[in-house]
C-alpha cells in the first residue's frame, strides 16, 4: 500500500470512529452533552478536517447500505491477525447488528497475542 493509501485509510477510519462515537461517548459521560463533546473534538484541527472531508461520504455510505443516520448503536471489531476493522450498526427498532463495512488496518505495532 502506498503512503497516500495509508494516509487516506487512516483519515477515513479516524473520521468514522469520531462520527460514530461522538454521541455515544457524550452519553457515557454524565456531565457533558453531545454538543459539548463535539465542540471539544472539533477544536483539534485534524479532527475538524477529517470531519469536513468524510462526513458526507459516511452519510452516503449509510444511505447506500440502508442504515439510518446517525446510527443508534455501533460495534467496532478489530482483528489484528487479519488486519481488519469491522463496523457493525444497529438501527432503531432492530435488535441485531448488521455489518456496515470492513476496513483494512493500515499499520500494526507490537506482536499478536494477549497483553499484560
Amino acid at each position: 500500500m502506498t503512503a497516500l493509501g495509508k494516509t487516506a485509510c487512516r483519515k477515513v477510519a479516524c473520521a468514522l470512529l469520531l462520527l460514530l462515537t461522538m454521541g455515544q461517548v457524550a452519553k457515557a459521560q454524565q456531565n457533558i452533552s453531545a454538543a459539548d463533546f463535539k465542540d471539544y473534538q472539533f477544536a483539534a484541527p485534524r479532527v475538524a478536517k477529517a470531519y469536513q472531508d468524510y462526513a458526507g461520504k459516511l452519510q452516503a455510505l449509510f444511505q447506500q447500505e440502508n442504515f439510518s443516520w446517525p446510527p443508534k448503536d455501533i460495534l467496532i471489531r478489530s482483528f489484528k491477525a487479519h488486519n481488519e476493522m469491522e463496523i457493525w450498526v444497529k438501527d432503531n427498532g432492530v435488535d441485531t447488528y448488521r455489518l456496515l463495512k470492513t476496513y483494512p488496518i493500515c499499520a500494526l505495532s507490537g506482536a499478536l497475542g494477549p497483553k499484560r
